[in-house]
């Protein structure tokens, strides 16, 4: 009796793409889970300018810790990684990019009054001793990882491979399936709760909410009434 396998394996993909903050920290966590429940491989796909150093370290942990492998593919073209992006870039088993991207400037920097200042040294210091530390783990270029921080260097896929930071470059799913040994991608789509945390924990959006609502104790302080005070401090 002749049986036919029509047995295939698979891998998970979530696609990243915007700030990295509490929404996309829950949904790589996410993501993450679900490809370890099932024994399966994970492919972040990443296209962010940075994002929320406590969550940058959040995910990293995630990471680190997974038993799974996971591969962290810089793309579309024309797509990048800066900040906090190198380090889901650099903390990945496998780092891949595609043809015209960037990856780099990961000098960290606070929010104040509605302007962006750099962190201090000592901080700076430290952000480029765990980014150094995270690439001499994966067998990468210690020293460039140091100077994305330090230095705020950025550099191309091409010097990327040269640099020794990433392992390889693939410009579609299928090839990377193919590198992988994989038949079958299947994408985790991001929840609605998972972008609501995203849109409330944007810096300037909670900046913005802040000064509305300050405005409104303000208005309410000067002016009768209940409402615009009890709205504002809610905020």
């Amino acid at each position: 009796m002749l049986l036919l396998n029509f047995a295939f394996s698979i891998v998970y993909v979530i696609n990243v793409d915007g700030d990295i903050d509490a929404g996309t920290y829950q949904y790589i966590s996410r993501g993450i889970n679900i490809a370890e429940k099932n024994g399966a491989e994970l492919i972040i796909k990443l296209n962010t300018d940075g994002g929320s150093l406590e969550y940058t370290n959040r995910i990293v942990e995630k990471i680190e810790n997974s038993n799974i492998k996971i591969v962290t593919w810089v793309a579309p073209k024309g797509a990048h990684a800066f900040s906090a992006g190198v380090f889901i870039l650099l903390s990945s088993d496998i780092a891949i990019m595609a043809d015209g991207t960037t990856i780099g400037a990961c000098q960290p920097v606070y929010i104040e009054s509605g302007r962006i200042v750099p962190a201090e040294e000592k901080v700076q210091k430290a952000y480029a001793a765990k980014l150094s530390s995270i690439a001499e783990e994966h067998n990468r270029n210690k020293t460039a990882a140091y100077m994305f921080v330090m230095e705020n260097l950025a550099v191309s896929d091409n010097d990327a491979i040269n640099m020794k930071i990433v392992d390889m470059k693939a410009n579609s799913m299928k090839e990377i399936l193919n590198y992988l040994g994989e038949d079958r991608a299947i994408y985790i789509q991001r929840e609605v709760g998972e972008k609501f945390r995203s849109l409330i924990t944007d810096p300037m959006i909670s900046y913005l909410l802040l000064s509305l609502g300050t405005l409104l104790l303000i208005f309410g302080l000067l002016s009768p009434g209940i409402y615009p005070e009890s709205i504002g401090t809610i905020m």
